[in-house]
């Protein structure tokens, strides 16, 4: 049975690396506009599953529809039985069960969906299932639009299905919801990065959110149901979630300069078979000089823009160890970047086992004191995890492992 995945652009899909994981073969083939036709002329596949832009392209292709694609006037998933193509739309099984998993409310609640597109008509019919109080479609053109949003400060639960924000436009801002006091949860349909702008606004308010990967992996676990003809079960769903959250997660060593970072961070990735990144060793590579050179010949602030320009850079990318200058996470831009994809681990270690040769900021005594007192506290703060990292480097590591497992 030839099983497969048909959109147009399609370098960074997760459907592959899902489906695999339940058990069998999957294909993802990059289908330009106008090969569409012909490719379901063709038809090489047995069953497969549709994304943007042939969602609704597909339709008249389609002999029967299920009820759910009819409404929402989009198919994700084709069958091919007997002769006939049968289209389906797992998105609203998939996006029904990611709002549960994630606590956000649906029933009694005003409801903003931003998108008017294939996945917005699958939000509705959610969010109209499952008794929404009202539901408001904002789009860019359309009526209401995004200088509307204003008039909308009172929703109580936004649905983000647009793809501003999305790996590789990181950090993009689709609207600023600041002023939105009543809200209660919000969904994003993205899933890389993990925290989008909107979400970590969302996450500073205090309202439950979550990103589009459990509703991705519950969408193709229906799939493979429709795929093989069997009953839905959820089990595999939070397994597969686990293991793939976990391999796209970045761990984020920070703290103070000479806490071990690099070295503890170096074991790490081999334990985990990922790559290494140390911030201080790019930049120094990106210009061709020493930290405490940059320092003398450009000045602080100089090397401050570097450093932003790399963790922009590295902090896109995910599965990764990252080992961190001192000053880099408490610049908030910083923060946000290393956060978007990652875990953040502050390593600490006694202040009189600090080498402060080679570092500019820490001078003497007196300045690494201060320097000291005034870091600690926001470590602590931004911090997910802290660890003391007095035992070997090796064994850290290893700690830092098991955490994570847990």
């Amino acid at each position: 049975m030839k099983l497969g995945l048909i959109g147009k652009k399609l370098p960074y899909s997760y459907s592959k690396v899902i489906h695999n994981a339940f058990g069998y073969d999957y294909e993802i083939k990059e289908l330009q506009e106008d090969g569409f036709d012909s490719f379901m002329q063709d038809l090489p596949f047995d069953a497969f599953n549709i994304t943007i832009p042939y969602k609704e392209k597909v339709i008249p292709y389609i002999n029967v529809l299920s009820d759910a694609a009819r409404v929402v006037n989009a198919v994700n998933t084709v069958v091919k039985k007997e002769g006939k193509l049968y289209g389906y739309n797992t998105d609203i099984f998939g996006l029904t069960a990611a709002l549960k998993r994630s606590k956000i409310p649906i029933k009694g609640e005003k409801v903003l969906i931003f998108g008017g597109g294939g996945a917005s008509k699958a939000a509705q019919f959610v969010c109209k299932t499952e008794g929404a109080e009202e539901i408001i479609v904002m789009t860019r053109t359309g009526t209401p639009n995004f200088n509307d949003l204003a008039n909308y400060k009172n929703s109580t639960v936004i649905i983000n299905a647009t793809p501003v924000g999305t790996y590789p436009d990181n950090g993009k801002r689709l609207v600023d919801i600041g002023n939105f006091n009543s809200l209660k949860g919000v969904f994003d349909m993205i899933y890389n990065p993990a925290i989008t702008d909107l979400l970590f606004q969302a996450k500073a308010k205090g309202a439950a959110y979550a990103n589009g990967l459990f509703m991705l992996i519950s969408q193709a676990s229906y799939a493979k149901d429709l795929f093989f003809n069997t009953p839905h079960d959820g089990n595999c769903e939070n397994k597969v979630y686990a293991d793939l959250a976990f391999k796209a997660t970045n761990i984020v060593l920070i703290g103070m300069p000479s806490t071990g970072k690099s070295t503890v961070g170096r074991h790490l990735s081999r334990i985990l078979d990922v790559n290494f990144i140390d911030t201080d060793n790019e930049i120094e590579k990106k210009e061709g000089k020493s930290i405490p050179e940059i320092f003398e010949q450009r000045g602080e602030a100089y090397f401050r823009g570097l450093e932003r320009s790399v963790v922009d850079e590295v902090s896109k990318e995910r599965g990764q160890v990252i080992a961190t200058g001192g000053g880099a996470p408490l610049f908030f831009d910083n923060y946000f970047k290393l956060k978007q994809n990652g875990i953040l681990i502050h390593l600490t270690r006694p202040p009189e086992t600090v080498t402060r040769r080679g570092r500019p900021l820490l001078t003497d005594t007196e300045a690494f004191n201060r320097l000291y007192a005034e870091r600690m506290p926001k470590y602590a703060a931004i911090a997910d995890f802290t660890i003391s990292n007095t035992t070997p480097p090796f064994v850290t590591a290893k700690r830092i492992t098991d955490l994570l497992n847990k």
